[in-house]
């Protein structure tokens, strides 16, 4: 309950930074985005964790962003739940971390099954994942062709 306050003021005080240090916000499109189905933004990296807040802010659903697993420290770990992040894991964080990762696709399906948004960005050095992402995304698929759900792109 605390989270999603959290979550909901940091999405709403975003959109007004937004708009006051952008000025005029124009997003192309918006009438694509299904009110009762899953979307998943994906976005190339510019700026770590503004970039989150920004698509985050801006769009009309509920999001959730994959953010790498070194941000989540023990004392932001609260923080960083209640911004709905979700940690990936990588290859440099340690072989043995990948399989936390299992956990990461289980939640990544839930919030999609409820019709949530996720944002995906790819970074240098994130590449490595891509082959974990295209296996997650065609269960996605599946998941949407087993519930006749269409894709939008």
């Amino acid at each position: 309950m605390v989270k999603r306050l959290v979550y909901q003021m940091l999405r709403y005080y975003c959109r007004f930074l937004v708009r006051a240090f952008f000025g005029k916000v124009e997003i192309i499109g918006q009438e694509n985005i299904p009110k009762d189905q899953p979307v998943i933004y994906s976005s190339n990296h510019q700026n770590a964790f503004m970039d989150a807040l920004i698509i985050g802010g801006l769009s009309p659903k509920i999001t959730y962003s994959v953010t790498r697993s070194d941000v989540f420290k023990k004392k932001y770990e609260w923080f960083m739940d209640a911004i709905n992040m979700i940690p990936i894991y990588r290859i440099r964080d340690g072989f043995s971390q990948l399989a936390k990762n299992e956990e990461t696709f289980r939640k990544i399906n839930r919030y999609l099954s409820q019709g949530h948004a996720l944002t995906i960005f790819f970074q240098r050095g994130i590449m490595a994942m891509i082959f974990s992402y295209a296996a997650y995304l065609k269960g996605v698929r599946e998941w949407h062709s087993r519930h006749k759900k269409k894709w939008i792109i």
